[in-house]
């Protein structure tokens, strides 16, 4: 893959999001965002909220759980996403 490539996939994963913010900006889970490199949910129905904010953004996620934190990963194009929770606001099947 050359840079123009990479950049490319970067712009393509960020036009992605851009379009999930304007198709469900209206969301809470959305209109909370801040300029991070992921995005934490954190409180009360956090696994609820989770897949909320997951579902719009079409990517596939990878699901890792530690002892404090769910996270999901995966890509919009070249745009990595990760989105964290508290594991105890998720509740127990996670």
């Amino acid at each position: 893959m050359t840079a123009d490539d990479t950049r490319a996939a970067y712009i393509e994963g960020l036009l992605q999001l851009a379009g999930a913010l304007e198709e469900h900006g209206r969301s809470s889970c959305f209109r909370r965002l801040e300029p991070s490199p992921g995005l934490h949910l954190l409180g009360h129905d956090a696994r609820g909220r989770l897949a909320a904010t997951a579902a719009p953004l079409r990517a596939v996620m990878d699901k890792t759980v530690s002892e404090s934190f769910m996270r999901m990963a995966g890509k919009l194009a070249g745009l990595k996403v990760e989105l964290v929770a508290e594991r105890d606001a998720c509740g127990t099947r996670v």
